[in-house]
């Protein structure tokens, strides 16, 4: 059934576009100290909406890069909490509907 796929791969992805919205996000304070272009906040956001919030926010404060961005990390908070809602969401209407 396509419910215990999705049960077996969630972790993994979700653990894997955390580890990349880290580096991301670590990336990014290493450019705030050069001259060099950034990432752009909406990137953060959007990472955050498919699956990497626990990255972007781990990041935000172990690393201490954007934590003065009030409206950022509200942002960055509300769509990591929506993603992983969604996703949670999908596993049980799986199983609900043995899918």
């Amino acid at each position: 059934m396509i419910a215990e796929y999705y049960d077996l791969i969630l972790p993994y992805y979700v653990l894997v576009l955390s580890a990349v919205s880290f580096i991301v996000t670590a990336v990014d304070k290493a450019l705030s100290k050069t001259d060099m272009r950034r990432v752009p906040e909406k990137r953060f956001v959007l990472l955050s909406l498919l699956g990497g919030g626990l990255g972007v926010l781990s990041a935000f404060y172990l690393i201490r890069h954007k934590t003065k961005h009030g409206g950022l990390l509200a942002k960055v908070w509300v769509s990591s909490l929506l993603s992983y809602l969604i996703l949670v969401s999908v596993s049980v209407l799986l199983r609900m509907y043995n899918i």
